[in-house]
């Protein structure tokens, strides 16, 4: 009976992937794709594959592109499910069966599949020579849908093997090229805004082993262990965070090397508000990947949290240490990652609360440097982003309180401008107005801001 049920599972997959087939409209995206220099859509289409397989009783959608007329390259993450995996081209009617694997890397999440058919494959490049700034599209199937996503290069990453982009991805997207001015593979895209440079891919190739077939190579842990991380990133999608906690202790159990899987398990634990657990395993991550400017801020904003749980329990002195080390947390993010205004501008909110700690504890000296602090973090943001409105309103409450009430009401008077809507605005600004003594230009911003929000300063 279970053979049975699998079988019907995998002919309905096999159906809906087919309807996908039959139906080009659904796969292609409606609005069109503007290509980077040197990206020909028409033969990127011969050379990128959509790839599914069933993840428990849903499809797993991902993406892949050929490296040889039969062999496809693409993530661990990607196939590593248990049961059949399947690709097909955009414009193709053929649907392959992977039936092996004829080469793979662990640490690198980069797995070769071998099937009884034939692609374009592309040209690789030489990722040692990508440099900050230049132009690249990343090729896959986001969401199941055929598209070509532009950007530029952020950085690369020497602890972790990772180039970093602005290509604006999303879930189906991993293990599709990322593709250089001339069309030349410089990566391979493994998720959030990160790709495996094609150096990595080049050592892989140079590989000489029997194809194992599929179903056997499933069976080896450290490929469990990534379907186990598969099913908790699922899971966590979904919010369903004690059950993801559990498929990444096991990923875990299974393969303790495989970095990702601390980062997320610490994600979920913060969302539980575990906040020493996701610590510890931020820590852990960021042991095996040093240069990841998230990870420094996800720990920050954990260890602030615990903080203020702390300082609610009238635990001063160790709530103080936490909010040292949160800071401590975001310089290394703004060093790592200077042109990331949202690094600066959590950064600054934080600076702005640790300060108002310091107020409340009397130790205004270190209050007034915190607030300075905050001050200029904003000024990094608004240089970069002078339409982000948080940052305005962060600028503005740390010059009221540092006593620049016509410095503050500038800043609001732009978050207005930006934001209109913003009570919290109208009220701050009034504020400020009622210290200067402007009481009827106040009272006037109380009442709009009581429009807005009736529970507005409360």
């Amino acid at each position: 009976m279970k053979a049975s049920s699998n079988f019907f599972l995998i002919l309905l997959a096999l159906s809906l992937f087919l309807s996908c087939a039959q139906t080009p409209q659904r796969l292609v995206s409606e609005q069109p794709v503007v290509p980077i220099k040197g990206v020909v859509p028409e033969n990127v289409k011969d050379s990128v594959v959509r790839i599914v397989g069933l993840l428990g009783t849903q499809l797993h959608k991902g993406s892949g592109f050929f490296v040889a007329p039969d062999k496809i390259a693409t993530n661990i993450h990607v196939v590593a499910h248990l049961g059949p995996i399947f690709a097909k081209l955009v414009d193709k009617e053929t649907i392959w069966e992977v039936a092996g694997v004829t080469a793979y890397d662990v640490e690198n999440d980069l797995v070769i599949l071998k099937i009884a058919g034939e692609g374009l494959p592309l040209p690789l490049g030489d990722s040692d020579a990508v440099r900050r700034s230049e132009p690249i599209s990343v090729v896959g199937f986001p969401e199941g849908v055929y598209k070509v996503m532009t950007g530029t290069v952020l950085s690369t990453r020497e602890s972790d093997k990772r180039i970093r982009t602005t290509a604006d991805t999303a879930g189906g997207s991993s293990g599709g090229p990322l593709l250089n001015n001339k069309g030349q593979v410089i990566g391979i895209h493994a998720g959030r805004d990160e790709a495996i440079p094609s150096n990595v891919l080049k050592g892989l190739l140079s590989q000489t082993a029997p194809m194992e077939p599929l179903a056997q190579w499933h069976k080896r842990k450290p490929i469990r262990a990534y379907a186990y991380f598969v099913l908790g990133k699922t899971k966590f999608t979904d919010k369903n965070y004690d059950a993801a906690l559990a498929d990444f202790d096991k990923t875990i159990q299974l393969n303790p090397k495989l970095g990702h899987a601390y980062y997320i398990r610490g994600a979920a634990k913060s969302t539980l508000r575990d906040y020493n657990g996701a610590i510890t395993d931020y820590d852990k991550y960021i042991q095996m990947n040093p240069g990841d400017a998230a990870a420094y801020t996800d720990r920050a904003l954990a260890k602030f949290r615990l903080g203020a749980s702390e300082a609610e329990q009238g635990h001063t002195k160790k709530a103080r240490h936490l909010y040292k080390a949160a800071i401590e947390d975001y310089t290394s993010a703004i060093n790592l990652d200077p042109n990331r205004h949202r690094v600066y501008n959590y950064s600054a909110w934080r600076k702005y609360l640790f300060g108002q700690f310091e107020t409340d504890a009397g130790n205004r000296t270190e209050a007034k440097k915190l607030y300075q602090g905050a001050i200029n973090d904003s000024d990094q943001v608004i240089q970069r982003d002078p339409n982000n409105a948080s940052a305005y309103y962060t600028r503005g409450t740390a010059k009221i309180a540092l006593g620049d009430a016509k410095g503050a009401i500038a800043d609001f008077d732009e978050l207005i401008r930006i934001f209109p809507g913003s009570a919290k605005a109208y009220y701050e600004r009034g504020q400020a107005k009622e210290s200067l003594g402007k009481k009827e230009a106040a009272k006037a911003d109380f009442e709009k801001a009581k429009k807005l929000d009736p529970n507005v300063g409360q």
